[in-house]
């Protein structure tokens, strides 16, 4: 079942809890993990870092669903700092995401390289038995 974000939700102005859903690892998991992301950023007047941070879940998500096992992924929005935001994808597959070279007739393995180039840092680590994937973006 794919939940959507709660409207009753209200994030702080940084730190926890900002806001985290889990849905189903579906493909109709991206379009609203998308609108959560978009959610989280018009509450936190940072409107400058959505059609970026739109880009950087859908490719984590899309990756969680196609690449994944288990049958949900969670989704987080945080913010650590007033100008910076965190996006996390947790999945239950212990492995990590690979970075690929495609060559120009690849429809697909440019997502890593596109969430490298939109955030500040980006990274894969343990999380119980399976992952997390986070990518850190901000104002400069």
């Amino acid at each position: 079942m794919i939940t959507t974000p709660r409207r009753d939700m209200r994030p702080s102005c940084t730190g926890a809890p900002g806001y985290e859903e889990t849905y189903d690892r579906q493909p109709e998991a991206v379009p609203t993990a998308r609108h959560l992301v978009a959610q989280a950023l018009d509450t936190w007047a940072l409107p400058q870092l959505t059609e970026d941070a739109v880009l950087v879940v859908a490719e984590l998500v899309t990756n969680a669903v196609k690449h994944a096992t288990g049958a949900r992924v969670t989704v987080a929005v945080e913010r650590p700092a007033a100008r910076t935001i965190r996006i996390v994808v947790t999945d239950a597959s212990p492995t990590f995401p690979k970075l690929r070279h495609a060559s120009p007739d690849d429809e697909g393995g440019r997502g890593l390289v596109l969430v490298g180039c939109m955030a500040h840092a980006w990274r894969a680590e343990r999380y119980g038995r399976g992952k997390r994937v986070w990518a850190e973006m901000g104002l400069r």
